[in-house]
C-alpha cells in the first residue's frame, strides 16, 4: 500500500540534462561547506588543550564539533570578549546555513517548472521534501536559484570571515 501518493508517483531522473546552472550551484553550496568543515577542524586543533582532546572531535558531526568549539571558545579565559563574540557569532552562522546543507545532501531534490517551460528550460526551483518532515505531514520546501545563489554568497562570506578569526586562535594558542 503506498502511504504517500506523490511519492509514489515521482519519477526518478539520473544525471538530468535540463537543470541549467542548478547542478554548478548546488556543488558550489557542498563544496563550500567542505572548506566550512575543514576550517572546523584549525579551530578545534587550536583550541583543545591535548591532541586527544582534538581527536574526540574526529567522530563528531559537523553541528557536535559547531557546539564544542562554541563551548571552548566561551570559556577560554584568554580570549578577549569581543573575539569570542565575534567567533561564536560566525559559528552561529554556519549552524544556520547547515540547515540548508543538510536538507539538500541528505534529500531528495526534485526540479520544479512553475512558469518555465520543462522541455527546453531549467526549473524555476528545486524541491527539496525533508523526509523527516513527514512524519508530521505533507511538507516540503524549495529554493529558487536566486536563494541558492545567496547561500553561496554566504557561505563563502562566512568561510572568509572564520580563515581569518581563527588567526586570533593561533597568536593566543601557539
Amino acid at each position: 500500500m503506498a502511504h504517500l501518493r506523490s511519492l509514489a508517483n515521482l519519477t526518478v531522473e539520473v544525471n538530468p540534462k535540463h537543470l541549467g546552472a542548478w547542478p554548478w550551484k548546488i556543488g558550489e553550496y557542498m563544496l563550500n561547506f567542505a572548506g566550512l568543515e575543514l576550517i572546523s577542524y584549525q579551530y578545534l586543533n587550536s583550541l583543545e588543550a591535548t591532541r586527544d582532546d582534538f581527536n574526540k572531535n574526529l567522530d563528531q558531526l559537523l553541528s557536535g564539533r559547531i557546539q564544542r568549539i562554541r563551548e571552548l571558545v566561551r570559556s577560554s579565559p584568554s580570549l578577549a570578549q569581543d573575539v569570542k563574540d565575534e567567533i561564536d557569532a560566525l559559528w552561529s552562522e554556519v549552524s544556520d546555513l547547515s540547515a540548508w546543507r543538510n536538507r539538500i545532501a541528505h534529500n531528495p531534490v526534485l526540479p520544479t517548472w512553475k512558469v518555465s517551460n520543462p522541455d527546453k528550460d531549467p526549473p524555476d526551483l528545486i524541491g527539496i521534501p525533508d523526509m523527516k518532515q513527514l512524519k508530521q505531514g505533507n511538507v516540503t520546501d524549495s529554493i529558487s536559484l536566486k536563494g541558492l545563489e545567496k547561500l553561496v554568497a554566504a557561505t563563502v562570506d562566512v568561510g572568509q570571515r572564520l580563515a581569518a578569526a581563527v588567526k586570533k586562535l593561533q597568536v593566543v594558542h601557539p
